[in-house]
């Protein structure tokens, strides 16, 4: 167990980092896309998503769970969110897969989106990730899912079911 300080931005204090006392992480979670996926309209990504079981995965803590695409927090906190999106994108065409977040249950917004295209005369695979932290006050209202737009005939996302190739990471980095 290593302990330790922080110091304050504004120099006077320290603060101990829960880190440093073996605090850790408080949860841990990934979930995938288990097949490929192509739509040309926006739609939420409501199948073919399963959470990470292969090569060692670690799980810490309960985990958030995932209904119809739509995931639930196990507790409140402070949530860092991941999505890593695996695109096969064929020439002249595009494609985006979006974190929505809804802070009441219902209206959702596009928080963060992974998008890429391709302007070249073959078709090529391209890995894009992004990020998002989220504030997790009511387990009940604060809810995230997945939505993939935009997607040129020919081409998709990549999902399989024994590798990451198209993944959320869910992790909580403290309380609210």
């Amino acid at each position: 167990n290593v302990t330790g300080t922080l110091p304050i931005a504004n120099g006077g204090t320290n603060l101990t980092s829960g880190f440093l006392n073996g605090g850790g992480l408080a949860m841990a979670d990934t979930f995938r896309l288990s097949a490929n996926r192509s739509a040309d309209t926006s739609e939420d990504i409501t199948t073919n998503i399963e959470r990470v079981d292969t090569d060692g995965f670690g799980q810490l803590g309960t985990g958030v769970t995932e209904s119809s695409g739509i995931f639930t927090f196990p507790s409140t906190g402070i949530y860092y969110l991941e999505l890593t999106v695996a695109f096969y994108i064929v020439a002249d065409n595009a494609a985006n897969v979006s974190i929505y977040t809804t802070t009441d249950g219902t209206n959702y917004d596009d928080a963060a989106i992974v998008s890429t295209g391709n302007q070249s005369g073959g078709a090529n695979e391209f890995t894009v990730s992004n990020r998002f932290i989220f504030d997790v006050t009511n387990t009940s209202t604060h809810k995230v899912k997945l939505t993939s737009h935009s997607i040129g005939g020919g081409s998709y996302v990549r999902g399989q079911t024994d590798r990451n190739r198209t993944s959320i990471m869910f992790l909580k980095l403290g309380a609210t």
